[in-house]
């Protein structure tokens, strides 16, 4: 009787001792349990994480006093449309609430477009989120940068517009250089990881490789210039390009260029012709270049001062090949002395600015403007 007494207790203890390392596991899954959900605040969207565990909640608050990079915690990565995540993960801002971590894109979430969230807390956790897709016409390239067909032989970059969000991440299989023969041109572009878009998302800076461009240059030796002097070469758009919804341009692109001579000529403002406006009026202010610049920097780097030494507040427009800068005021001009500030970083498309050519020889003297950061220019309005 007692030897079954004992045996039933042992019996009874062993379910103790089971039972207690259950409800162990259990609590220990609960205290683990990261939740990954994508919210939306007016027009953004946020990836929100909550966790449970006190030790995620401890590396969260690491992170929060700069102990420890917020990434190597919480990462999202854009996926692209092979599938495959990309290497640099999404820049933005984190903001935590006792055991909620927000993360806000830099620049907004794409609609149609794949993200993946990387938690790398006590248990790590891997979560595919999806941004709803927008009902809006398929995208348009509705502008290619330089907008001639004569571009010179040591031209530096491209601006791609399209009429609204791209996808991101694998831009450069759609952008193609060829030579006359049809033949595609070995890798003219300087791919790098995180793609050169703007805060838009719908314009795409495409730069030639440097090491093409410059001469002396060891990849220059070993595979030649990317384009030539009196050679002609084509510039295809794939009409497989998905926008941010993930549909396919309206239509593709094939532009012809002729390659002329390298240009090394820093920009020259005092050979610019500017045509001051009449006052009273609000007809624009305009600059002519005898060559091309490059659209982006026009767009932002020339200020128009008032008399008074106030900026004047206006609408930039850059046309005729990048060869003319107009300026319309919101407000009627009035009659005075105003000037034309304008950064010395402004560029051709062959990378030049007035600061510096591209092309720096060491064996010849930079002329003392190199050190100026603005020019200026006046123009009398009467």
């Amino acid at each position: 009787m007692l030897r079954l007494c004992a045996r039933s207790l042992l019996v009874v203890f062993g379910l103790v001792v089971q039972t207690g390392t259950s409800l162990a596991d259990d609590e220990d899954k609960i205290h683990s349990k990261v939740r990954i959900d994508l919210v939306k605040r007016g027009a953004q969207y946020q990836v929100k994480v909550v966790v449970s565990d006190p030790a995620d909640v401890e590396l969260a608050r690491r992170c929060e006093q700069r102990e420890m990079r917020w990434r190597k915690l919480l990462a999202v990565y854009v996926v692209n449309s092979q599938r495959k995540v990309q290497r640099v993960s999404v820049l933005g801002r984190y903001a935590r609430s006792d055991r909620e971590i927000v993360f806000t894109p830099r620049f907004s979430f794409r609609p149609g477009l794949s993200y993946e969230v990387h938690w790398q807390g006590r248990r790590a956790v891997r979560q595919l989120v999806k941004i709803p897709p927008v009902k809006t016409p398929p995208a348009e390239l509705v502008s290619l940068y330089p907008s001639g067909d004569r571009v010179p032989e040591n031209l530096l970059r491209l601006y791609l517009q399209f009429s609204q969000p791209m996808t991101q991440g694998d831009s450069y299989r759609h952008i193609e250089l060829l030579d006359a023969a049809g033949t595609a041109i070995d890798l003219p572009f300087l791919e790098v990881g995180e793609e050169l878009w703007d805060p838009t998302g719908t314009r795409l800076t495409v730069l030639f490789d440097p090491g093409r461009i410059k001469r002396g240059l060891k990849p220059r030796e070993e595979l030649g210039p990317i384009l030539e002097d009196g050679k002609v070469y084509t510039l295809t758009i794939s009409q497989r390009w998905r926008d941010a919804n993930g549909r396919p341009l309206k239509q593709g692109l094939r532009r012809l260029w002729q390659a002329t001579a390298p240009d090394h000529r820093q920009p020259a403002p005092e050979k610019w012709q500017v045509n001051g406006p009449q006052a009273g009026t609000r007809s624009p202010l305009i600059l002519r270049f005898p060559a091309p610049l490059d659209y982006a920097m026009l767009e932002r780097v020339v200020a128009v001062v008032s008399p008074q030494g106030r900026a004047v507040v206006g609408e930039v427009k850059v046309d005729q090949q990048e060869t003319r800068w107009r300026f319309i005021p919101q407000q009627l001009w009035q009659a005075g002395r105003y000037r034309l500030l304008i950064d010395s970083t402004l560029e051709d498309v062959a990378g030049n600015s007035i600061k510096r050519p591209f092309e720096v020889d060491v064996f010849r003297r930079i002329e003392k403007r190199e050190k100026v950061e603005t020019v200026d220019l006046v123009v009398e309005i009467k």
